[in-house]
């Protein structure tokens, strides 16, 4: 995937399913229970002092306009509260695209070289980047989807121990 490859968006939705499963599964708490975790964030009430320093690995446009990043994010910030302020940074940071998704990695030289299980030509090693790929994130306002996503043991995805939280969208106002 080269810049300007025009992903579709069929094929970002097939990237978070395989990832991440169906979004219209129940939702696990990150400590593996068998309830749906039911959170939502609001990023207006949180403070937004804190920030997550993040590189951008690989940069893509979807055929539809859509940007798809790929970036990483150093190991101490895969926790909840700096994955959360993290969602709200990337709400900020890329509120001017139509629709955003991002694939976040804990390794810079493995977000930059990852290769999707489906695509066609890979390396022989192609599997040894996945456990680097930690979270997700999808802003799609004309689906009315967005959240983040992350798993507390990456190397068990196909386990319980998935957390997804609802980011809630607060509308402008013409004071803001």
């Amino acid at each position: 995937m080269t810049k300007g490859s025009g992903l579709s968006a069929a094929l970002i939705a097939l990237l978070f399913a395989s990832s991440f499963g169906p979004r219209a599964a129940a939702p696990q708490s990150s400590q593996g229970s068998e309830k749906p975790a039911q959170r939502a964030l609001d990023c207006a009430k949180r403070a937004t002092t804190n920030h997550v320093k993040y590189r951008i690995a690989r940069r893509t446009r979807t055929s539809d306009g859509g940007l798809f990043l790929h970036i990483s994010v150093p190991k101490d910030d895969f926790n909840s509260q700096a994955l959360l302020t993290l969602a709200c940074q990337l709400t900020s940071n890329w509120s001017n695209q139509p629709k955003v998704f991002v694939s976040i990695f804990d390794n810079y030289e493995y977000a930059k070289h990852y290769v999707y299980p489906w695509e066609q030509e890979k390396p022989a090693d192609w599997q040894k980047f996945e456990v680097s790929l930690r979270a997700s994130y999808l802003r799609d306002p004309t689906k009315h989807e967005h959240w983040i996503a992350w798993y507390a043991d990456p190397a068990h995805k196909d386990k319980e121990g998935k957390t997804v939280v609802d980011i809630q969208e607060t509308p402008r106002t013409s004071e803001d």
